[in-house]
């Protein structure tokens, strides 16, 4: 791949915490905190990924949420000029295991939407013990594959976690009609 062209906006760099990772630098995608932090109300600050298991049959998974997954990540959604908090992409708060951990098919109970991410976070230490970025390197990968229309997430669940959310945002909102969205 050539030389990275200019973002279309500019990078938020935020520190937060990843599961029991040390505290390391996320870039680009975050959902503001407002945003994000009223998706995990919606959900009750539970995953809502759905999973199958030969003991308990269909389920959510409901271990506490710590992440809310772009239903479109947020690449792909300005690459290909959606706005990635709007309606059309709700936030599914999920566990690190499922939005980004090591690996899994969809509804799997170790599934994971980004297991590169997961990747990523394995080999951290690794990776700045050599001075590298990795975690910029997987998103900036992100917005190259982005740019190629190559899907480089598990997107197969997403239409079915769109309307999920959609239709739990609007009971949550119908009971919380004073906690609206944020913009």
């Amino acid at each position: 791949m050539g030389e990275r062209e200019p973002y279309l906006f500019p990078p938020r760099e935020v520190t937060l915490p990843i599961g029991d990772s040390p505290t390391i630098e996320k870039q680009y995608f975050q959902y503001k905190k407002p945003l994000r932090d009223w998706w995990m109300r919606v959900a009750n600050g539970k995953c809502q990924v759905d999973i199958y298991d030969e003991k308990k049959g269909w389920h959510q998974c409901n271990e506490p949420a710590t992440e809310v997954h772009h239903t479109i990540p947020e690449a792909w959604s300005i690459t290909h000029g959606m706005e990635a908090h709007k309606d059309e992409c709700p936030g599914l708060p999920a566990c690190t295991r499922h939005h980004s951990g090591s690996n899994g098919d969809e509804f799997t109970p170790n599934f994971s939407f980004h297991p590169d991410m997961g990747e990523a976070r394995s080999n951290y230490h690794e990776c700045k013990a050599a001075g590298i970025n990795i975690f910029k390197g997987t998103a900036d990968h992100h917005h190259e594959l982005a740019k190629e229309n190559i899907v480089f997430w598990k997107d197969k669940a997403d239409p079915y976690y769109q309307e999920k959310m959609k239709y739990k945002a609007t009971i949550y909102q119908l009971k919380h009609p004073n906690d609206r969205k944020p913009a």
